[in-house]
């Protein structure tokens, strides 16, 4: 396995250990900022509204922080051993920092979020229109730069790192020792 491959291996494993953990601190999370939150005082389609935000953290941390990055490690690795060609360092680093920087803003906007519908709900706001208005202090910009910026960054990464190990395989040599043309 060429080094730049094992160094994105070696950032790409580390990553998902610590997303392991923190997918594990968002379910504490969410049942200590909701187990107050009884049915009597919040009927369940304003219960489940409300913490349905917060509800999402615990397993998107898991798929985007440790599932994605998991499954590309392991790609990457069947992609060279069915004799592809490999990938550059350079493209390699570019998927690593754009993944790694996306996927963190991804979560960390919807841990706020999460909290953020939670508190409000919590200090009476029962109007969900109002609460989503008010994320980011009410600024639309702030807000629309925020989730797209961060979706779009993660976004690009995967369809990069997709469209470079399919041209990877597609140079990779069959068993009769012909050429893919897949």
């Amino acid at each position: 396995m060429p080094q730049h491959y094992r160094s994105f291996s070696r950032t790409f494993l580390r990553f998902a250990i610590i997303m392991l953990v923190f997918g594990g601190l968002a379910g504490v999370l969410f049942q200590e900022m909701t187990k107050h939150m009884s049915y009597a005082d919040y009927p369940p389609g304003l219960r489940l509204e409300g913490v349905y935000h917060l509800a999402l953290l615990h397993g998107h941390s898991f798929l985007i922080g440790a599932v994605m990055p998991i499954a590309w490690v392991v790609a990457l690795k069947i992609g060279l051993e069915l004799g592809g060609k490999p990938v550059t360092q350079r493209a390699l680093a570019w998927i690593k920092w754009s993944y790694l920087v996306g996927a963190v803003s991804v979560l960390g906007l919807i841990t706020y979020k999460g909290i953020h519908f939670v508190l409000c709900l919590q200090d009476g706001t029962r109007d969900f229109a109002q609460i989503q208005e008010s994320l980011f202090g009410g600024n639309h910009l702030m807000r629309g730069l925020a989730y797209g910026l961060s979706h779009t960054v993660a976004t690009a990464s995967l369809i990069v790192f997709g469209w470079i190990l399919w041209r990877s395989l597609a140079a990779s040599t069959d068993d009769d020792g012909g050429t893919s043309s897949s």
